[in-house]
């Protein structure tokens, strides 16, 4: 198996086997599309800072090289997403989006959904610096529009199911 040299946006080059990079769908395509018959490939990636593409193979690593556990690898991915902050967080999406590396894509999305679970749209604000758009009475409004969205789990109706 070749080695693949990714190449971020730095021009600091990653060494991977054949192997992890495949696990990127844009680099897979590269390959497949790629005609030379040496030992070694360079994949530039424009779009990725070498943090971000460190981070993605390192995911990507632990996920192919490491023959880890079932609880052990669950420790690692919580670790790892727990160690990021929002910002960062924001970047490794589109990083995983732009690759199509669809296990970090769906976990570091499931992180976002974690972390605004059960907060309130004030909370949701604060946490993402997000000013409020409307005026008091416009929110009002809204909330008296759609009240049922704000009732307690289990309280509203069940329109048809019996």
């Amino acid at each position: 198996m070749r080695t693949v040299n990714l190449r971020s946006s730095e021009n600091e080059i990653f060494k991977v086997s054949e192997e992890v990079a495949k696990q990127s769908v844009v680099v897979r395509n590269f390959l497949e599309e790629d005609n030379s018959n040496g030992d070694e490939i360079t994949i530039p990636l424009p779009n990725i800072s070498g943090k971000l593409l460190g981070m993605v193979i390192e995911w990507i690593a632990m996920h192919v090289e490491e023959k880890l556990a079932e609880e052990d690898l669950h420790a690692w991915k919580t670790k790892f997403m727990e160690d990021l902050d929002l910002d960062l967080l924001f970047e490794l999406i589109m990083a995983a989006n732009y690759l199509e590396v669809t296990d970090l894509f769906h976990a570091t999305c499931q992180c976002v959904a974690d972390k605004i679970s059960g907060k309130s749209p004030e909370e949701i604000r604060k946490i993402f610096n997000i000013t409020n758009d409307f005026t008091p009475e416009e929110e009002a409004e809204i909330r008296r529009q759609n009240a049922w969205v704000f009732e307690p789990s289990g309280s509203g109706s069940t329109s048809g199911s019996k």
